[in-house]
């Protein structure tokens, strides 16, 4: 009972759950992107042998790409929802009820708790964790393991609290730096009237 739309494709020994939506052109399964560069610097591709796991009620957006684990499998667990145009890497483990948002990537080997969000264009360096209930604001960029709960923004990532308080601060830099000015002009000018008091 899944729903395969055209251009959907779906790989060798990768393994579909119940009710299992893909939207078009989703490729389940697809090499991961691996490689051995010697030293004259030509590149060679590493097999990538494992399996995509997709557990029940998962739905894949059109165009997002899901790849296969280099020997054990890429997991997209129970419940959660992919957008159009998300990059999952090898060895990934999605946690469950997890929302992940358009242009958005998760390099290899990352794994997410249970009911993350990321919103659209965020994206994880690999081989990190991230704790449940974490939600990551647009074009949050996630460098180190999470392990708290709560809302984060910005790149690298930070407590959306934090991070809103910076962008109020940011707006204001041109009348920091113009106040500074002031403060630097008022400052040799009391240096000066307080050099000419001294020679006195």
């Amino acid at each position: 009972n899944c729903h395969l739309h055209p251009h959907a494709v779906v790989r060798e020994l990768c393994h579909l759950g119940d009710r299992v939506i893909l939207q078009p052109g989703a490729v389940i399964g697809s090499c991961g992107f691996g490689y051995t560069t010697d030293a004259k610097g030509d590149h060679t591709k590493l097999e990538q042998l494992g399996s995509v796991v997709l557990q029940d009620d998962v739905e894949i957006g059109a165009n997002t790409t899901i790849d296969r684990a280099r020997f054990s499998k890429t997991l997209i667990s129970k419940g959660s929802k992919i957008d159009n145009l998300v990059q999952i890497g090898h060895n990934v483990q999605v946690g469950p009820n997890n929302i992940i948002i358009s242009q958005s990537g998760l390099a290899g080997s990352v794994k997410t708790g249970r009911n993350v969000v990321l919103g659209g264009q965020a994206g994880a360096v690999g081989h990190i964790e991230i704790a449940d209930y974490v939600m990551i604001a647009t074009r949050g960029g996630i460098s180190k393991s999470m392990t708290k709960p709560g809302k984060y923004a910005g790149s690298p990532v930070m407590p959306i609290e934090d991070y809103n308080r910076q962008q109020v601060q940011l707006r204001k830099i041109s009348e920091y730096i113009q106040q500074i000015q002031e403060l630097s002009k008022e400052v040799e000018t009391l240096k000066k009237a307080f050099s000419e008091i001294s020679s006195k």
